[in-house]
């Protein structure tokens, strides 16, 4: 199927579901006189009772609202019986307004220089699928742990592999201790409660077509012992009973964010009453109730449903800890200290903050939140949690004017201790709008800076952010930025901030925020295409990945992956210095939309991306019909000579993508990593790592299978 008609229709369904929303009944918004600020702030839970009240509080107001809308329907039906009965014309609706809203031989010689992960903040390390230290490669692949002797290239082999329980997906090693996060199935004697939700989303890194959410499997972490590489030893086996969400390192200290499956409103609950079994009466049924009968019917109904929920059995986060070794112990957790709850009833899941000592076997520190996912961000002293809300998915909304105001975002912030290794919370806020993703956010001398889009091609704004009294306060803001686009990509770096926004040109926008009350638009510049990420290449230039685009009138169709370099010495005079498109319509690389795909090693020049480049496009809404390279690319990249192509090194594995069918948003190369140490590169794919010397990129000199060939 064509992914531009897959989309149109996706955005159909999203603005059709919004009508729907917003035509169910009367929404009330809160009383005028309640701060949106107020509104949004977490307040502490004193036990499991009051964390079970108010889930039940929750779950109560969003049955009442169901049971409201479809009373509001029988009146509007009763009229509707009443006005057309001299006619004799009888109707019945043929559906429902009830609308349900869905959730040996080691070598110690290791490389002089090699790239490492590419994190957002120096120093705050990320997860990802595959680490190296310049002599080891730690990856998981294979649904195993592997380590990988990577250095000298051509000694390169596996040195052990690890079965981990579940699916492994991402890990961190630090002073000889890996730390590996796996996805588990959840067990039967949790989906037997019919009240809790499991859903399933992919998982969600750029932010544009998809939500911050979880993989609807539980998480395990593992943490392995790895001084001898040949024999990894278990630690620590720690489970938990909802998903990841997102993670970050600081040293020794390990921050976990986990979301937790929702109570869901009770099966046995009804949202009409028994007199009504089939949820939409007849004129003649209808006829025999009076005004107050009706109300009657439907007040009893929610009393009914309010007993239901009440003596319902609701899961509360809990975790199994098990710490190995001479004094080998076990914990599981559900005392609910250190809980907070939202008083804006904006989701009935919960989100942990887990704070870990990777050096030591002690217990771990947790934060949970009654309220919903979201995207993160973090620098050393804190950690932010920002989520989405629409207006037509609340009973309460933030903003007194649901009309002018569908979307906003609520940021949580906590405050981070990596000697102790705890996070307390601080503060949370409200600003209009929602993050495209982590980018979107950026702490500088105790403020938070953050980018929002209001809509699909409406409006934009940025906003400061301060904390005072456990508040995030709104202190300043600039708004309309680009109306009638939205944003694509988001960076900030110290009194600058960077913007891109598209519809059918990218506007690059420069923000001078050396001023937190007073930010202000520097300089724009605009050009074809758009940036989906942007890279610091140094304190005066903007290296950027994206896509080029063919300018219909009214908008514009995107084409070939490219890169540009961007010169901001002037912040009011920013101006394209390189330019480099790569392809046409449908080739796709994981660095466009996956920030850990993008490897610039500045010691060396250079600029390794994973790529299938799609030829033998027609223009406008033409996909390529030719995929002429599949694999790594790498350029040699300077700010004097741009972009120059040193090579690619082809995939040699045994799964290549050849689908040139590729939606922008939904970045998808075969090979997904890259690894540079000193003269060699390392091509990562899913089953296979290449090495090929800079010199000679198209000829690895060795190719090291991540399938285990026994099998």
């Amino acid at each position: 199927m064509n992914k531009s008609i897959t989309k149109l229709s996706f955005l159909i369904v999203l603005v059709f579901l919004s009508c729907q929303y917003e035509d169910i009944g009367e929404i009330k918004p809160r009383p005028s006189e309640v701060d949106a600020q107020e509104l949004a702030k977490l307040k502490s839970a004193a036990s499991c009772d009051e964390v079970q009240t108010e889930l039940i509080s929750r779950l109560t107001a969003d049955m009442e609202k169901r049971v409201d809308d479809n009373y509001a329907y029988i009146l509007e039906k009763k009229e509707f019986c009443r006005t057309y009965s001299d006619t004799g014309y009888n109707a019945t609706p043929t559906e429902t307004t009830d609308v349900a809203v869905a959730s040996s031989g080691i070598s110690d010689s290791g490389a002089h220089d090699y790239s490492e992960t590419n994190n957002q903040v120096a120093g705050i390390d990320e997860a990802d699928f595959i680490k190296n230290d310049g002599t080891y490669i730690y990856i998981v692949a294979d649904k195993v742990f592997q380590i990988l002797q990577a250095f000298p290239p051509e000694e390169a082999h596996v040195l052990s592999r690890v079965t981990i329980e579940g699916e492994p997906k991402r890990l961190f090693v630090y002073n000889n201790r890996v730390v590996i996060y796996s996805s588990l199935e959840a067990k039967h004697e949790e989906t037997k409660n019919s009240s809790i939700s499991y859903p399933s989303y992919p998982e969600c890194m750029y932010g544009y077509d998809c939500d911050f959410s979880e993989d609807g499997k539980f998480l395990k972490i593992t943490m392995l012992d790895i001084s001898d590489k040949t024999n990894p030893t278990l630690l620590r086996e720690t489970s938990f009973h909802g998903s990841y969400l997102n993670s970050r390192r600081i040293d020794n200290a390990l921050y976990t964010v986990v979301i937790y499956p929702q109570n869901s409103i009770p099966s046995e609950i009804s949202y009409y009453p028994k007199a009504f079994p089939y949820g939409y009466p007849s004129c003649d049924e209808l006829e025999a109730y009076n005004g107050l009968e009706l109300e009657s019917l439907f007040n009893e109904l929610k009393d009914i449903n309010k007993t239901i929920i009440a003596e319902h059995n609701y899961s509360l986060p809990r975790i199994e800890d098990i710490r190995y070794g001479e004094n080998q112990s076990q914990e599981e957790s559900s005392n609910c200290n250190n809980y907070y709850v939202s008083q804006s009833h904006d989701g009935q899941s919960f989100l942990g903050l887990y704070a870990l000592n990777i050096n030591e076997l002690a217990p771990i520190n947790e934060t949970i939140i009654l309220g919903k996912p979201g995207t993160t961000y973090a620098n050393e002293k804190s950690f932010y949690v920002a989520t989405r809300h629409y207006a037509y998915a609340m009973n309460s909304w933030y903003f007194d004017n649901r009309d002018e105001l569908q979307e906003a975002t609520v940021v949580h912030k906590f405050q981070l201790d990596s000697t102790h290794v705890t996070a307390t919370y601080k503060g949370s806020g409200v600003i209009k709008g929602n993050v495209l993703n982590q980018f979107s956010m950026d702490e500088y001398n105790g403020n938070l800076r953050i980018a929002t889009s209001i809509g699909w091609m409406v409006s934009n704004s940025l906003s400061i952010l301060k904390e005072e009294n456990n508040e995030l306060r709104l202190i300043s803001s600039i708004d309309n930025i680009a109306p009638g686009e939205d944003i694509r990509s988001v960076r900030f770096n110290g009194n600058l901030g960077f913007i891109v926004t598209f519809k059918k040109t990218d506007p690059l926008f420069i923000l001078d925020l050396s001023n937190p009350e007073n930010p202000v638009i520097q300089g724009e510049l605009q050009i074809p295409g758009f940036s989906t990420y942007m890279h610091m290449m140094d304190e005066t230039h903007l290296l950027t990945i994206g896509y080029d685009a063919d300018d219909q009138g009214e908008f514009a169709w995107f084409q070939g992956i490219m890169l540009q370099i961007f010169s901001i010495e002037d912040p009011k005079n920013p101006s394209l210095i390189h330019k480099e498109i790569i392809g046409t319509r449908g080739s796709t690389s994981d660095a466009a939309t996956n920030h850990l795909a993008f490897n610039y090693f500045q010691e060396k020049n250079l600029l390794a991306l994973p790529i299938a480049i799609c030829d033998e496009s027609t223009g406008g809404s033409s996909y390529g019909s030719d995929m002429t390279f599949n694999g790594l690319r790498v350029y040699d990249v300077t700010i004097e000579g741009g972009f120059k192509l040193k090579g690619g090194i082809p995939y040699q594995g045994s799964n290549p993508e050849n689908d040139c069918n590729n939606w922008w948003a939904e970045s998808n190369s075969t090979v997904k990593r890259s690894i540079i140490m000193d003269d060699y590169v390392y091509s990562v794919a899913g089953d296979i790592i290449s090495i090929s010397h800079t010199d000679d990129l198209e000829n690895p000199i060795k190719n090291i299978s991540l399938i285990d060939q026994s099998n």
